[in-house]
């Protein structure tokens, strides 16, 4: 597709932000692409990563390994909090006022864990 589409169809910031945004995440190797400097056309590319080297094996592993951390993390504070006299009062009380306190959301997304 080419630039210059991109911001009618999803009605995005003007060309040269666009471009600055995609070559952001080109830097960031976020998306695998080139952008042709003459008519502005984006190309993407596949990964070049092929997943065999011992260090993204052992990067891949360590991250599964986060992960399931953080999911016996949660399993257990899910258990602790389902069974809190308390927290069951207040999710009960709470239902007679708004569904939910925004107070109790982060305002700021993490992009990792």
């Amino acid at each position: 597709f080419h630039l210059k589409t991109l911001p009618a169809l999803f009605n995005l910031t003007p060309r040269k932000k666009l471009r600055c945004m995609y070559l952001g995440w080109i830097e960031d190797g976020e998306i695998h692409a080139t952008i042709n400097q003459k008519d502005g056309m984006v190309s993407f590319n596949e990964d070049p990563e092929q997943y065999k080297s011992s260090e993204m094996v052992e990067h891949i592993d360590s991250s599964i390994q986060r992960l399931m951390a953080l999911s016996k993390k949660l399993t257990s504070i899910d258990q602790n909090i389902s069974c809190d006299h308390a927290f069951l009062m207040k999710v009960q009380s709470g239902r007679e006022r708004a569904r939910f306190d925004y107070d109790d959301f982060d305002s700021v997304p993490h992009k990792y864990f």
